[in-house]
């Protein structure tokens, strides 16, 4: 006699693989989704890190342009109050000089560049700049270096986290 058909366990266990093998692939699509937003909000904090290096250098090649045509000042005009004893300084394009760090506040988006004016949405991001005078030039007093350090940070599912960027800026005048 000879039945054809499949009895309740191999049924059970045809069910078992099957569901295994579809969370396993679930998971996976889900790690994959975290990680591709994680690499979205690194890529972000490396450009909003990057972005402020270049505020601080529109900053000092402006007070360049100042002794150039005459005005007095110095080089460092502006970038003098950004040290880690004052908290630090934030930076946005709108303005002209750093402001104070004051705790911080987060950029907001605007659908087309990250600022501090409360406009768009608020996005998750923190930009802190630390400026460290080096090499003091003893007959001016003015620093010959700055030292510059961006944080962005930022807070997501996964927890919260800093971006660092680093340069430094020369008295190459």
């Amino acid at each position: 006699m000879s039945n054809k058909g499949f009895t309740i366990i191999e049924v059970v266990v045809a069910a078992f693989i099957l569901i295994v093998g579809i969370s396993g692939m679930l998971g996976l699509i889900n790690q994959t989704f975290s990680y591709a937003s994680n690499n979205s909000l690194n890529m972000e904090a490396t450009y909003l890190g990057k972005e402020g290096i270049e505020i601080v250098k529109n900053i000092r090649d402006s007070n360049f342009l100042k002794i150039a045509k005459g005005v007095s000042g110095n080089w460092n005009d502006g970038l003098d109050n950004c040290t880690s004893g004052t908290g630090g300084c934030e930076a946005d394009y709108k303005y002209e000089t750093l402001q104070s760090f004051g705790g911080g506040h987060y950029l907001w988006w605007n659908g087309s560049f990250w600022s501090y004016d409360a406009s768009g949405y608020q996005g998750p991001f923190m930009r802190k700049i630390i400026i460290t005078p080096f090499d003091i030039d003893g007959s001016t007093g003015l620093p010959n270096e700055l030292n510059v350090l961006v944080n962005v940070s930022w807070n997501d599912q996964r927890g919260a986290h800093t971006f660092s960027v680093q340069e430094n800026l020369y008295r190459w005048w």
